[in-house]
């Protein structure tokens, strides 16, 4: 260890080099690394879906969830099933075990849904899928005085043309009821052409359908026999013959209906300030940047804004609140951090130490992002909240080593790479003790099952790598840094300040310290005795503090929120009015 750090003192160039080094290699992992609200998770369930139109949920129950929850008994993976029968649709909820592969869970999950055949005939095929973990990026709302039939129309477009754009692939469109065609038979025309009812319904289901009717096989090709009839609109289906008669006489549908496209009646309206909206969530999907997503939807909503005026896109929601006031966050109490330990450090010892000491903390954490690729890391709360935790530990290391060093070069004949390197050695044990004790417990982060160990083995990964990257600034680089500073010339003369200030810790330590230390603590049994007792009454109070209850445990803290939420439970069948 003598041998390197002599060599680092003696070639500062290379010091240089390896700073700038370190410096532009984490600096570039740095703009690499994704953002995200929370780090990346495995994914830990599985949705089953199966539509059921015009079903009650005692019959979605009875005909849909109960079987499928029979049929994935004994899958290996699984560790429960969650079910939710709704009108119209049921919704099956697998919780997977943490050490299960949910391709191959997933896997096994079709294969048993898809041997139910005993499905009602008006339930639609099973919709397996994983639940991805995403991020919100922006909601935004289509504000305007326009039906919604207009505000559907913008939604798509607006829809298919933030896809369009770079870094935004999940978008979910909310406020909208599901579509469908009225067709409204007018009783004196179907009197007049002497129809019934039947016989519209049935002209109607006749006329619009596809399916398929087989294959050709030629010596030269296959023929696929299909037709396809199948309207979407109600001006399609206007021109539908009902009856025709052999003198050439033709009824269309539009000759005794009104036929019109319309809105189911839904209860899962969206409203801003009482106005019915539309709303569009932008997603951050796990390989996605959540700033990079919610910057390129709001750079097209300000565009939108500029160029239509009977609507506006307001935004509802910004998911990246969070992770920009951490970021903020950090930034402060580093620039704080270095604020202090200038100020501090050059007030009571030198300048030029304090400086090469502040420097310290930029270099730690820019270069930690060397390391990132290990952790597959991202920038979120939880490793931001690492960087704030590690600020306070940074400092000491530099602080310990660079006041010995400074100490060691106050001594008669001692040149300044000889007071770099000895001052460095002695504290090299004590250093390294300190550091590596602090990494491990933070280690330990690591090795936590479940979502708690993927939330808080990232902030352990933040700590301990940083602390590396200190181990080897303070080892190696600060001692050449200081060696060569004008701080530890023989013709250094201190500011008039630092001399003040020098002259006031001289006198608070040897004429008000030292004399206490010396009458209460140096052969006193009497003290020692009393210390122990303090520190016994504390631990024990502390202890029944905590065990009566009077101070609380949580393992998070219960924060003020700026929004309130309502929920209400109707029994089915209530009006939407209700």
């Amino acid at each position: 260890m003598r041998s390197i750090i002599r060599y680092f003192i003696e070639h500062p160039t290379i010091v240089n080099l390896c700073l700038i080094l370190l410096i532009g290699l984490g600096a570039l992992q740095l703009m690499q690394t994704q953002k995200t609200n929370f780090p990346k998770q495995r994914i830990r369930f599985l949705t089953v879906v199966v539509p059921y139109p015009g079903a009650s949920p005692a019959e979605v129950e009875s005909g849909i969830t109960v079987k499928v929850e029979e049929n994935l008994e004994g899958i290996e993976g699984i560790d429960r099933v969650t079910s939710t029968s709704g009108e119209n649709i049921a919704t099956i909820l697998v919780e997977l075990t943490e050490d299960s592969d949910p391709r191959a869970v997933q896997s096994e999950v079709k294969s048993a849904v898809d041997k139910i055949n005993t499905f009602p005939a008006r339930a639609e095929a099973p919709i397996i899928d994983k639940v991805e973990i995403k991020d919100l990026s922006l909601r935004f709302g289509i504000v305007g005085d326009v039906p919604l039939s207009v505000k559907k129309d913008y939604a798509d477009l607006i829809e298919n043309e933030l896809l369009m754009r770079s870094g935004i692939s999940d978008i979910d469109v909310e406020g909208l009821p599901e579509e469908e065609i009225e067709i409204q038979i007018r009783e004196n025309d179907l009197q007049r052409y002497q129809l019934t009812f039947s016989q519209v319904a049935q002209a109607v289901r006749f006329a619009n359908v596809e399916t398929f009717g087989g294959e050709i096989k030629t010596e030269r090709e296959n023929i696929t026999i299909k037709a396809d009839s199948k309207n979407y609109y109600a001006k399609e289906l206007q021109t539908i013959v009902v009856k025709a008669d052999p003198n050439g006489n033709i009824v269309r549908l539009r000759d005794i209906a009104d036929v019109r496209d319309r809105f189911k009646d839904n209860a899962s309206g969206r409203y801003l300030d009482s106005d019915n909206i539309v709303s569009l969530t932008v997603w951050a999907k796990s390989d996605e940047d959540l700033i990079a997503n919610a910057e390129a939807a709001q750079a097209y909503l300000d565009d939108f804004n500029a160029t239509h005026e009977n609507i506006e896109l307001k935004v509802l929601e910004d998911g990246t609140v969070n992770v920009r006031d951490r970021i903020q966050s950090m930034l402060g109490n580093g620039i704080g951090g270095m604020l202090l330990v200038l100020i501090v450090l050059a007030l009571f010892l030198d300048r030029y130490l304090a400086f090469w000491v502040a420097l310290k903390i930029p270099i730690a954490i820019i270069s930690m992002f060397i390391l990132v690729p290990i952790q597959d890391m991202t920038i979120n709360v939880v490793s931001l909240f690492g960087f704030v935790i590690v600020l306070g530990i940074l400092v000491d290391d530099g602080v310990v080593i660079g006041e010995n060093i400074y100490q060691w070069a106050q001594r008669k004949g001692i040149t300044p790479a000889k007071a770099a390197l000895e001052g460095t050695m002695e504290m090299v044990t004590p250093v390294l003790i300190s550091l590596s004790t602090t990494a491990v417990a933070f280690s330990l982060f690591f090795f936590l099952p479940t979502q708690t160990g993927e939330f808080f083995g990232e902030m352990g990964f933040v700590v301990v790598a940083v602390l590396i990257m200190a181990m080897i600034q303070s080892f190696l680089f600060l001692p050449a840094q200081l060696a060569h500073s004008k701080g530890l010339r023989a013709d250094h003369v201190p500011s008039k300040i630092e001399q003040w200030f020098d002259r006031l810790l001289s006198y608070l330590r040897d004429k008000v310290y030292l004399p206490v230390y010396n009458k209460v603590a140096v052969n006193n049994r009497l003290f020692s005795g009393l210390t122990v007792a303090a520190f016994v009454v504390m631990f024990v109070g502390a202890i029944s503090l905590m065990s009566t209850g009077a101070v609380g445990f949580t393992f998070f803290p219960n924060l003020e929120d700026d929004a309130v939420f309502v929920e209400l439970n109707m029994k089915p069948g209530t009006p939407v009015e209700v």
